[in-house]
């Protein structure tokens, strides 16, 4: 008899603990309970599951602090940045979307895996893009060129530009790592003020693919088909300006099929479109513009004086928008090949156009090569807001418009 009571006893007892567990992991799952930084029961929670979980919160000074699992929830000047996940030997997990979901309405992170996993939550603080980039780079790389576009640069060479990094077609951090040909840009430059003649404004960012790849690979073609003709960026045999900004079948098509969020985030300002003879000098620069603008256009491509000003007027081979071959530890990814820029030379027994070599610098051909590619570049919006630190391996991503 008391064996029957005493197994009764046990029996009760772990049905109760079993309810327990049962009634914490459904409160832990509850998406409307499940704030994460909230409840400090959560933790033991996670342990009690063989999970655990930390906070990185980024503070005013763009550093990653460790919040540990009990303070609130970041507040409105941060972003949710992504998640990062390993199991316990240390091995990056490579589903983490799928180990973590997060709710940035209603402040909550579920993880539902069975496995033992260690995540990490990010939680990134935005500011407005001239103050985040004057923040995380230095006064010697990001400056106003006298006799520019109203542009403010990055100008350097490649070992010192680490900090211009920008997502464009996604804001999980995740994916734009994972997919860079699609999804990491670099940041030329951000306008300094008002530019009526293009009809730009103030705070609107220039971007450039940190690649040449476009879908994977790299497109080449000729800046116009027709050398004897003068043919100017407006008219309709300007072969590479027609396949950036076509919408069917062209670059521009990569941009449509992210959404209206994304394509809607692009300006369609008018482009300085000046023929250059002199590109590889400092006065040179100014006679690019000379005064011809195009009609507006969503894409372009690099000026020659947005070449010219990214390295630092001793070395163009260091320049940070053109990496060659072997000078980065991500050559693979960044290996060099030829690329044409927006602005013409004019005509030279035919008629020619400026691009940037293997070897790093400005030469201008004939607008008929099929050699070069084509790196898209785009304005903007100056309504948003950044987060991250502009590196590759943390890149800003856009965390606000309107």
């Amino acid at each position: 008899m008391k064996k029957k009571v005493f197994k009764s006893v046990i029996g009760i007892l772990i049905v109760i603990e079993g309810v327990f567990l049962f009634l914490s992991y459904k409160s832990y799952n509850n998406i409307d309970k499940a704030k994460v930084l909230e409840d400090v029961k959560l933790a033991d929670i996670l342990k009690d599951k063989k999970k655990s979980l930390a906070i990185q919160v980024q503070d005013s000074n763009y550093q990653w602090q460790d919040q540990g699992t009990t303070t609130g929830w970041p507040d409105s000047n941060h972003y949710y940045y992504g998640t990062k996940c390993t199991d316990e030997t240390g091995k990056e997990t490579a589903n983490t979307k799928q180990i973590v979901q997060f709710d940035d309405t209603t402040n909550t992170a579920t993880i539902t895996t069975k496995e033992t996993v260690y995540c990490t939550i990010y939680f990134a603080y935005k500011k407005d893009a001239l103050s985040l980039m004057q923040a995380t780079t230095d006064g010697n790389h990001l400056k106003t060129i006298s006799g520019d576009d109203k542009l403010i640069r990055y100008i350097g060479k490649y070992s010192e530009i680490t900090k211009n990094y920008v997502c464009f077609g996604t804001s999980n951090i995740e994916d734009c790592k994972k997919d860079k040909d699609k999804y990491m840009y670099r940041i030329i430059g951000i306008q300094a003020q008002d530019d009526d003649t293009v009809e730009l404004k103030q705070n609107q960012l220039k971007i450039i693919k940190a690649t040449p790849k476009i879908n994977n690979s790299i497109k080449t073609i000729a800046w116009s088909e027709n050398y004897s003709t003068d043919i100017n960026w407006d008219n309709t045999n300007n072969t590479v300006r027609k396949y950036l900004n076509d919408g069917t079948s062209g670059f521009l098509k990569t941009i449509n099929d992210m959404g209206g969020s994304w394509s809607n985030l692009i300006s369609d300002p008018k482009w300085y479109i000046g023929d250059d003879t002199t590109a590889t000098t400092a006065t040179g620069i100014s006679s690019e513009k000379n005064k011809q603008t195009t009609n507006k256009y969503k894409v372009g491509l690099m000026y020659a004086s947005d070449y010219y000003n990214s390295w630092t007027y001793t070395s163009n081979t260091e320049s940070w928008l053109h990496i060659i071959h072997g000078t980065s530890s991500s050559s693979s990814a960044y290996s060099s090949t030829y690329e044409w820029t927006m602005t013409r030379y004019g005509y030279n027994s035919d008629y020619t156009a400026w691009g940037v070599n293997t070897s790093g610098s400005l030469r201008f051909d004939g607008v008929y090569w099929t050699t070069p590619a084509v790196r898209p570049v785009f304005y903007l919006s100056s309504n948003i807001k950044l987060s991250g630190s502009g590196t590759e391996s943390s890149p800003f991503i856009i965390t606000f418009t309107r």
